[in-house]
């Protein structure tokens, strides 16, 4: 603060913009400064490259979820389960909720891992469900199909949104669930056709359809990877302002009896608004005390007028 009033003497006729002091793109700008995700404008901020990311590999995977569970019954059926009177269909139905045991797993994957770790872990999930209902028949089997849904519905929903508000700011992160679900809702029709074209078209075999969504899953490993890059120049700039706190912004003009208005960037990364009422100068009409006495960071001369003393703390 002490470096703030410094410059009250000389007045400052523009605002530096609160991004500018850590660059203004989604990428190092011109002066090669990199600006945190979540100190950009809402609009850079959803266009970001890791949010776009994260937003496919969500809506992807909650099309996959969506698939699943609308199907399972016909699907089921192919299998025989009918012969055991939906036995395994009460098994699936039953295995939804018991997603929540997974939680001390993905606790473990975050904490020791990463989120990036996470991510991928979710992608591994969805891909030995997919493999075990292309690859076998049998019902049995299928069960152990059930518990990698269970875990990957589990990942999928705690690990991207406790992962999304530490790349956006947290005002935002309401909208950007939204539009996840949204981009995911649109998606998911895709769904309708698959399953018309599996059941009257195909005989109730659901081979083809699941091996789509499989071979499809594999690019989201690189989309995950993707992300990981972004969040390294993430970590990468705000390590930069770790060990001090930085001013981003500063009010064009300080004078007495004003409030000044400006931000800072903590230890943890947090954008903090703060304000600073700087009182108004005193007048020579009456000084109290020895020629001289310091008061506050005001200090006071023969004459009568006041100056800054920029030796005094505030």
């Amino acid at each position: 603060v002490g470096h703030l009033l410094e410059g009250q003497d000389q007045p400052q006729t523009e605002d530096k913009p609160q991004t500018e002091a850590l660059g203004s793109s989604t990428t190092p700008n011109a002066s090669g400064k990199y600006v945190i995700i979540a100190n950009r404008s809402k609009k850079a901020q959803l266009l970001s490259e890791p949010v776009v990311m994260l937003c496919a590999f969500f809506s992807f995977h909650l099309t996959s979820n969506v698939w699943t569970l609308v199907t399972a019954r016909d699907f089921l059926k192919y299998l025989g389960d009918d012969d055991y009177n939906n036995r395994y269909l009460t098994i699936f139905t039953l295995m939804t909720p018991v997603s929540l045991l997974a939680l001390p797993f993905e606790d473990i994957a975050i904490h020791k891992f990463g989120f990036i770790a996470a991510l991928q872990t979710v992608n591994v999930l969805a891909m030995g469900h997919s493999i075990i209902k292309v690859a076998t028949e049998n019902l049995n089997v299928q069960i152990l199909g059930f518990v990698f849904f269970s875990f990957f519905r589990c990942f999928l929903f705690a690990v991207t949104f406790s992962f999304l508000p530490n790349i956006i700011s947290l005002d935002l992160t309401g909208r950007a669930v939204g539009i996840f679900y949204l981009i995911g809702g649109v998606a998911s029709f895709i769904n309708i056709p698959l399953s018309n074209a599996a059941v009257n078209q195909l005989d109730g075999n659901f081979f083809i359809p699941n091996m789509v969504y499989l071979i499809l899953t594999f690019p989201f490993f690189f989309v995950v990877w993707r992300i990981g890059k972004g969040l390294g120049l993430e970590n990468k700039a705000k390590q930069a302002f770790q060990d001090k706190d930085i001013v981003l912004r500063r009010p064009s003009l300080y004078q007495g009896g004003q409030v000044a208005r400006f931000s800072v960037l903590s230890r943890d990364s947090v954008v903090t608004p703060l304000e600073l009422s700087i009182p108004p100068r005193p007048r020579a009409r009456s000084v109290h005390g020895v020629a001289g006495e310091r008061t506050g960071s005001v200090h006071f001369e023969k004459t009568g007028k006041a100056r800054e003393d920029r030796r005094s703390s505030v």
